[in-house]
C-alpha cells in the first residue's frame, strides 16, 4: 500500500486545486487551509479544508493534483455561502 500523504506534503500545497476526477463535468476544489497537526503519544490528527462553488454531498471523492497525484478523500461539508461550499477531510494516523 503506498504511503499517506503527510501533513507537510498538504500544507505545501494550500491555495492549490485538485480536481475531482469522477464529477459528470469538470471541477475543481481548492485547498485553502490545512490544520496544524496534533500529536499524542498514540496518534496525529490533523485537517483539510477545502472550497469549491459545487456544492456536494459528504461522500469518499477521487481527487487528482498534479504533484500527490491520485487519493481517495472524504469530504464533509462544513459550511456554506455566498461563493459555494467549504469541505473537511479528518486525518489520523497512528504513531
Amino acid at each position: 500500500m503506498p504511503e499517506l500523504p503527510s501533513y507537510e506534503d498538504y500544507a505545501a500545497l494550500v491555495n492549490t486545486k485538485f480536481s475531482l476526477a469522477d464529477a459528470e463535468n469538470p471541477l475543481e476544489i481548492e485547498l485553502v487551509e490545512v490544520t496544524e497537526p496534533v500529536v499524542t503519544t498514540n496518534q496525529t490528527h490533523f485537517s483539510l479544508y477545502f472550497r469549491s462553488a459545487a456544492i456536494l454531498p459528504q461522500q469518499t471523492y477521487r481527487l487528482v493534483h498534479e504533484k500527490l497525484g491520485e487519493q481517495f478523500i472524504f469530504l464533509v461539508p462544513t459550511a456554506r455561502d455566498a461563493n459555494g461550499c467549504v469541505y473537511e477531510a479528518v486525518f489520523n494516523t497512528l504513531n
